[in-house]
C-alpha cells in the first residue's frame, strides 16, 4: 500500500514537472531564445579570462560600432556623377561654321532658311518678334558662339528682362544699347559702347582688336549695301586682312545672312543720329556666365553643319 502512495507521488511529481517544462518552453519560443555567445574557436589559443585585462575597452560600456565588413564600400556609388562643365571655347581661332546667325522674319521660318525659327512668328509684346527681334537674334549669336552653351532668339528675349532694364512695351520693342551690354556681361562676356570713329582706318583697326560688334546700320547713312532701313542691328565676326571683309549675321535678310562683306560698309551705314552706332566685344570670362542656358527646344531649321544638341 506504502509502495502504491509512493509510487503516485513520484508520477504526480513528474507529470507536474513535464507541465511546468512544456510552459517554460513555450515561453522561451515566444519570446526569444538568449543569444549565443561568439567565443573562440577551440583550436584558437587566444582566451579571456574572466577579470583579466583587455586591450580594447570594455565591450559592455564601448559604443557600438558596426562591423567593417558592413560598412558600405568607398567605391559603391550612391549618387549620379555630377556632370562636367562644357569645355570654353577658343575666340581667337573661331571658323565659320562656329558661328551662329539666327534669323527673325516670317519670310526666313516660311521657307525654312538655315538659322530660321518659329519665333519669327510669335506674337510678343503686341508685335510679331520679326518687327524687333534683331537686337535679341545677335545677343544669341554672340552668347552660342562665344560660350559652349546655346539659345534661341526667345529665351534671349526673356533672360535680356532679367538681366537689364530691357522692357519691351506695344510698339516699342527694340533693345537698346545699354541692355545689350548689361545682358552681355551677366553671360559673362564683356563689351564697350562706341561712336562712330572718325575714320574707317580707326574703326576698322579698333574692330580687328575685338571678337565681334553689333552694329546699328541705316540706309538714310549709306544706301549701298542696306536699302530701306531705317534702323537695323547686325552682328560681324571674323575679320580677314587680307581684303577687309568680315562674315555678316543680318538677321533681317536671308540672303544677307552669312555673307562676307567689305568691312567698309558697315562704317559707311552706321546710324549717327543713334546716340552709339556699335558695340564692340572685348573678352569672354567663363566663370562670369550667370545663365548658362543651353539647349534649344522650340522648333528651328538647324544647319546640316549644326554642332549644338
Amino acid at each position: 500500500m506504502n509502495r502504491i502512495k509512493l509510487f503516485l507521488a513520484l508520477f504526480t511529481a513528474v507529470a507536474v514537472f513535464s507541465v511546468l517544462l512544456f510552459f517554460v518552453v513555450i515561453l522561451l519560443l515566444r519570446n526569444g531564445l538568449p543569444p549565443v555567445l561568439d567565443l573562440p574557436p577551440e583550436n584558437s589559443s587566444e582566451r579571456i579570462m574572466e577579470g583579466s585585462p583587455t586591450d580594447g575597452p570594455d565591450p559592455d560600456t564601448a559604443p557600438f560600432s558596426m562591423p567593417e565588413e558592413a560598412l558600405p564600400k568607398e567605391t559603391e556609388q550612391t549618387e549620379a556623377p555630377l556632370q562636367a562643365e562644357p569645355a570654353s571655347k577658343d575666340p581667337v581661332n573661331l571658323q565659320e561654321t562656329d558661328v551662329y546667325t539666327f534669323l527673325q522674319g516670317p519670310r526666313s521660318w516660311k521657307t525654312r532658311v538655315d538659322w530660321s525659327g518659329s519665333w519669327c512668328k510669335m506674337i510678343l509684346a503686341d508685335q510679331e518678334f520679326g518687327a524687333f527681334g534683331c537686337g535679341l537674334c545677335d545677343l544669341a549669336n554672340i552668347y552660342g558662339t562665344l560660350t559652349p552653351y546655346d539659345c534661341s532668339p526667345i529665351d534671349m528675349y526673356y533672360f535680356a528682362q532679367e538681366a537689364s532694364g530691357y522692357k519691351p512695351v506695344s510698339g516699342v520693342g527694340a533693345i537698346d544699347w545699354p541692355d545689350l551690354k548689361k545682358t552681355l556681361k551677366a553671360v559673362g562676356i564683356s563689351s564697350s559702347l562706341k561712336r562712330k570713329d572718325k575714320s574707317y582706318e580707326k574703326f576698322r583697326d579698333a574692330f580687328a582688336q575685338g571678337i565681334t560688334a553689333i552694329v546699328l546700320v541705316c540706309s538714310a547713312n549709306d544706301s549701298t549695301y542696306w536699302e530701306n532701313v531705317s534702323g537695323h542691328y547686325v552682328n560681324i565676326w571674323l575679320y580677314d586682312p587680307t581684303d577687309e571683309t568680315v562674315l555678316l549675321a543680318d538677321s533681317g535678310n536671308p540672303e544677307h545672312n552669312r555673307q562676307r562683306i567689305p568691312l567698309r560698309y558697315v562704317y559707311d551705314a552706321m546710324k549717327t543720329s543713334s546716340r552709339y552706332q556699335y558695340l564692340l566685344v572685348t573678352s569672354v570670362d567663363p566663370d562670369g556666365n550667370t545663365w548658362k542656358h543651353d539647349g534649344i527646344d522650340i522648333r528651328w531649321k538647324k544647319p546640316r553643319y549644326y554642332s549644338g544638341d
